[in-house]
């Protein structure tokens, strides 16, 4: 209801108006909206130390974002309410501001006084001038063999950790060593005085304390205090920086966890959103990520990618995103927590136990593929940018000038690749590469083409070609270990074969200084000392 003086007041006497007025007054502040939940603070003087009170995390539109594409439309993905403007700063001023999006996560291993535990009996908490409850997420961890979803009973063990779901648990409910234990560094606090008492709904001291300290700045140190709690707290705090939207209509009928497209032809499987306050992906199948929305740039409704394409080769499109989301595969987690969201599935048609895995953090992605594979011609793992996207500079490590992304073909110096930033005024990604391998690969380099008119049609997307980048490794050895048991004479050796891919989801018109500096802190991330209580 709105307070409308211009047609209320109208047929008002002189005698009643000053009591309408009043009633306005009184309408307006019960109206008042508050967005912002109180988080638990036991001294009301907390922020006087320069560490403000922790503010949840504003996620643009609702939990589950409503996303109208389908895969055969090529509708583009819409994204209710995306907030727009400069990066918050982090949760504790002065602590870590130069790692927004970096997560510390530890095993159960790493504490074993939490051993045992319940995870929805932990929590974690701040200190600043006073106790703030910060979010914490327990995702428990369990071996799985792969076989148990292909069938191919012959084949040796393919033996994979993965995380928990609805449709996976672990057998071990309790916190035990694999598990993980996720929080923000920008969430942590100062060091609590001796002589503190505990934080509400929690009946004993610390149970662990972490102590973080940045490599790259003496001056940064930072601490979170894990507790067991009384079953009064939510572990999350209030807070849920990614939403997930996963389509469960995948699910097969005997439960198991998101089964995808398991016929081949069928590429339905597995659509999906993923949005926090900065950044949406729309995947639409298993392989096929085809959304991407930054927030706090110029043009916060507009998909800036084409695809996230993988192939043999550029231009070779023996096989693709398409072809491994159409063959058979699984998903093997789907989890919407309140500090991460991952989702792992494997399946890329004769690459049967290949996979990847995504862990969506508010300011950060992580894109791990393990290759399990007979030899092949290459890979070349990339993103291609949509029309949006022009106008956009592209950078890496050995072309620091950069080139913008404006259809025109470029001659860019190739080579192995550490970083890469595609920057302007929509906001900047930057991207940093790891390989692990020990593998003899001849050539370890990357690829780059900008052609709104290619002599050929792409093999996947639109008809263009934008900005097209990301690491490009030929020949590849066997990384197939089912292969190398039965088929020694092609696969003397199954090499492990690993590459991370770590996505930071920036400001606009960030600079390759920038993009460095932000390469450095991956390649060093914060060192993490767990104590005793």
């Amino acid at each position: 209801m709105e307070c409308n003086t211009r047609t209320m007041i109208s047929p008002m006497s002189r005698v009643i108006r000053p009591l309408f007025w009043l009633f306005c007054l009184l309408w307006l502040t019960a109206c008042k909206q508050t967005t912002l939940a109180d988080l638990p603070t036991v001294n009301p003087g907390a922020g006087t130390t320069g560490v403000p009170p922790l503010a949840e995390t504003a996620v643009p539109g609702n939990k589950a974002t409503a996303v109208a594409a389908t895969l055969q439309a090529r509708a583009e993905p819409t994204v209710a309410g995306s907030p727009a403007g400069a990066l918050p700063t982090p949760s504790a001023a002065g602590l870590f501001a130069a790692r927004p999006g970096e997560a510390i996560v530890l095993t159960g291993a790493d504490v074993p006084a939490l051993a045992g535990s319940a995870p929805g009996a932990l929590v974690a908490w701040r200190y600043a001038a006073g106790w703030q409850q910060i979010p914490l997420q327990v995702d428990e961890r369990l071996e799985v063999d792969l076989r148990s979803y292909t069938g191919r009973a012959s084949d040796p063990p393919i033996l994979v950790l993965t995380y928990a779901s609805a449709a996976l648990a672990d057998s071990d409910p309790a916190l035990d060593a694999d598990d993980e234990l996720v929080f923000m560094a920008r969430d942590a606090g100062v060091a609590m005085p001796d002589g503190t008492s505990p934080p509400p709904g929690v009946p004993a001291g610390p149970a662990v304390t972490i102590t973080l300290r940045d490599p790259l700045d003496p001056a940064g140190v930072g601490y979170v205090y894990l507790f067991r709690q009384d079953g009064a707290l939510d572990p999350a705090a209030g807070q849920d920086y990614v939403s997930y939207q996963f389509d469960s209509g995948v699910l097969d009928v005997e439960g198991m966890p998101g089964a995808g497209s398991k016929q081949p032809g069928d590429a339905s499987g597995g659509e999906a959103t993923i949005t926090t306050a900065y950044y949406s992906h729309h995947f639409a199948g298993r392989w096929i990520m085809d959304g991407l929305y930054l927030f706090a740039g110029s043009l916060p409704d507009q998909n800036l990618i084409d695809r996230f394409r993988i192939q043999l080769a550029p231009n070779d499109c023996e096989r693709s995103e398409n072809t491994f989301s159409a063959g058979s595969g699984y998903f093997l987690a789907n989890v919407d927590g309140p500090v991460r969201a991952i989702r792992s599935y494997f399946g890329a048609n004769s690459g049967v136990y290949t996979q990847r895995t995504h862990l969506f953090y508010d300011q950060r992605q992580e894109v791990v593929t393990d290759l399990r594979v007979h030899a092949l011609k290459g890979i070349v793992d990339f993103l291609d940018y949509s029309p949006a996207a022009i106008g956009m500079r592209y950078y890496n490590d050995l072309n620091p000038a950069g080139v913008v992304i404006d259809g025109v073909p470029d001659d860019i110096q190739p080579g192995e690749i550490g970083w890469e930033l595609t920057s302007g005024d929509p906001g900047s990604l930057v991207m940093v590469y790891r390989l692990a391998s020990d593998m003899p690969i001849a050539n370890r380099t990357s690829y780059y083409e900008d052609n709104a008119a290619p002599a050929g049609p792409p093999c996947t997307g639109d008809e263009q070609v934008l900005g097209a980048s990301g690491p490009y490794y030929y020949p590849l050895e066997c990384t197939d270990p089912a292969r190398a048991a039965v088929d020694p004479r092609h696969c003397a050796v199954a090499y492990p074969f690993q590459l991370s891919r770590t996505i930071l989801y920036d400001a606009p018109n960030l600079s390759p200084n920038d993009a460095q500096a932000r390469y450095e802190r991956v390649q060093m991330p914060l060192a993490v000392v767990v104590g005793g209580s």
